[in-house]
């Protein structure tokens, strides 16, 4: 007698009783088997949900300053800021840059910070550096010199284009929680009416921080989609940013 005629197949009076005795043992075994698909179920997504959680996550943030005494011009702070930073061995610095920092524009529109005003580094949330320079060879890091376009049309068809420097790996010590990579040794000058403005595009989302004393005329974040893909991204972050000071 195979299994399925033992649990389903009556064969007369007597066997009333094992047939419904069988019929229970059956429900029971597929209770029990939905209980543990159920559960196998919950758990993976569970486990799926705590993975994507603590991902690691790259922003951009985008600093504006007050102006030194006397000055007008505005220092300019750019961060990458990774979190969940934890499993990894190095990070990829894009350096992302202001749209116009060029030699044509120098002291115009953009110019150099005096040293007690920069801000750089590769720091964790306590500001400690995180450079593993056991992985650096002779404990330097070199840069490539090769600037990198990210042209790129918005939703409205609005036609703009990136700029960044070449994508370093750079080793980091283990452990590390968050980490920071910041660049800032620029500062923009003011037009003619006394009102400053950037453009500026990121393969990440983008936060702008504005000091206090910041007179905010407009600003506005959007996506955009990359003409073709570079690197690792399809789409990019465009910021527009116009402010002034509150004399």
């Amino acid at each position: 007698m195979n299994n399925f005629n033992y649990f389903f197949t009556p064969v007369g009076p007597k066997y009333k009783k094992k047939f419904a005795r069988n019929v229970g043992i059956a429900m029971l075994i597929l209770f029990a088997f939905y209980g543990i698909s159920s559960l196998v179920s919950s758990l993976s997504d569970s486990v799926s949900d705590i993975s994507e959680n603590h991902a690691p996550e790259t922003r951009s943030i985008i600093t504006v300053q007050d102006r030194p005494a006397n000055r007008t011009i505005v220092p300019i702070t750019i961060t990458e800021k990774i979190t969940n930073a934890e499993s990894l061995d190095t990070i990829t610095q894009w350096n992302f840059s202001l749209i116009g920092i060029e030699m044509s524009t120098l002291n115009e529109y953009w110019g150099n910070l005096a040293d007690k005003y920069i801000t750089s580094g590769l720091v964790d949330q306590n500001g400690n550096n995180v450079v593993d320079y056991t992985q650096v060879p002779d404990g330097q890091i070199f840069y490539k010199l090769s600037l990198q376009y990210y042209p790129a049309i918005c939703k409205d068809g609005q036609k703009i284009r990136g700029e960044g420097g070449y994508p370093e790996p750079i080793p980091i010590k283990q452990g590390v929680s968050e980490v920071f990579f910041k660049t800032g040794n620029i500062g923009l000058y003011p037009d003619d009416d006394g009102k400053y403005f950037f453009d500026f595009v990121s393969g990440f989302e983008t936060d702008v921080e504005f000091h206090p004393n910041i007179h905010v005329i407009s600003q506005e974040t959007k996506k955009c989609d990359l003409e073709k893909k570079r690197w690792d991204f399809t789409q990019v972050y465009y910021t527009h940013a116009v402010f002034s000071f509150e004399d």
